[in-house]
């Protein structure tokens, strides 16, 4: 019992370091993050590194713009934008650019992906117009933009090997590649050797999964080892989604939980924590349980809103690529299948 007070002083020691450490922490991520719930308040502070304070005009039937008055950024750096909305069918938000001369760029026409429910998409400012300085506008129904976040990324050296993906910026420990914020609709990537494994997109876009859906893989040759990549949107956090492959359960694949610092974390009319956005997952399937010609991979949940984008396969066949093939599949060019014996399309 003598122990319990020095326990209970520890502890509080412990907490007051600990909020130390998060002022210190946050006053270091100020300077270089920003991030704004919708809707805009009026207010007359100006927010670090910007010019101006936010000015949000919306007219009667909630259509109107969100302004945005950057200063001029550090030489170096390159300026993100990320804004999380309400998708929906009929199209998202648009992201504009205004310099000093008043000159007008579009960023992106439409940040939809042409699905309904919380999204997320992260557009790049120009480098030339970033160390400029300006405006950037969020225009459309202000109703269904949720928050908007800055993100000023200084250039750290990384270093990658031959068999991986490019990713040119990092945030909230995801790599991200160039063509991913350019403001345009996702171009789905061609079949291609990586290495010694090759891999197989399953779907050009968007699919509601609306309980579950199917997809037919044709292979013409044995594989060791197989591994099922998707991202999905509307999940649950505490979900996953359970994956058939010819009438065999295979497993549950569950997405990654982003971290918490991630923009999309959103809570919504029952006081619970959702997420805005596309999440990985990956699952290893039973190579043994492919059969030649076409299997039925079916992927199932029980929660409704559900959609799936970017399924793909990827097969380490039982022979391996010659070198000349490692070779062209190096430089990202997709390869001859049948000269691999292989019959991996969608």
């Amino acid at each position: 019992m003598s122990q319990c007070p020095c326990i209970r002083v520890m502890a509080r020691r412990l907490l007051v370091l600990c909020g130390m450490l998060l002022l210190v922490a946050g006053s270091l991520r100020a300077a270089d993050t920003a991030s704004f719930d919708f809707p805009i308040k009026d207010s007359s502070d100006i927010p670090p590194r910007l010019a101006n304070p936010v000015k949000q005009i919306i007219s009667s039937d909630n259509i109107g713009y969100t302004i945005f008055a950057l200063q001029p950024a550090n030489p170096g750096e390159e300026v993100l934008v990320t804004v999380v909305f309400e998708d929906g069918t009929e199209g998202g938000p648009s992201l504009l650019w205004i310099d000093d001369s008043g000159q007008q760029v579009t960023l992106s026409a439409s940040l939809s992906d042409g699905v309904v429910g919380k999204n997320q998409r992260t557009v790049a400012i120009p480098v030339a117009s970033a160390l400029s300085g300006g405006r950037f506008v969020i225009s459309g129904d202000q109703s269904k933009i949720l928050r908007a976040r800055i993100d000023w990324l200084a250039p750290v050296p990384t270093l990658a090997a031959a068999d991986q993906r490019p990713g040119r910026y990092l945030i909230n420990d995801r790599l991200i590649p160039v063509d991913a914020v350019n403001g345009q609709p996702p171009v789905v990537e061609p079949d291609a050797w990586i290495g010694k494994v090759f891999e197989a997109f399953l779907q050009e876009e968007p699919a509601a999964v609306d309980g579950a859906v199917e997809f037919v893989v044709p292979l013409g040759a044995a594989a060791s080892q197989v591994l099922l990549s998707a991202r999905f949107l509307g999940l649950p956090l505490d979900q996953g989604v359970t994956v058939w492959l010819n009438g065999s359960y295979m497993g549950e694949l569950r997405p990654q939980v982003p971290s918490l610092n991630d923009a999309g974390y959103v809570v919504n009319d029952s006081g619970e924590s959702t997420y805005a956005g596309w999440r990985a997952g990956a699952l290893l399937i039973r190579a043994s349980d492919f059969q030649q010609g076409d299997n039925s991979l079916v992927l199932s949940t029980k929660s409704t809103g559900v959609y799936i984008r970017d399924a793909a396969l990827q097969f380490r066949p039982v022979t391996t690529p010659t070198s000349s093939t490692e070779q062209a599949a190096s430089s990202g060019d997709s390869v001859d299948l049948d000269s691999q014996n292989l019959d991996l399309s969608p």
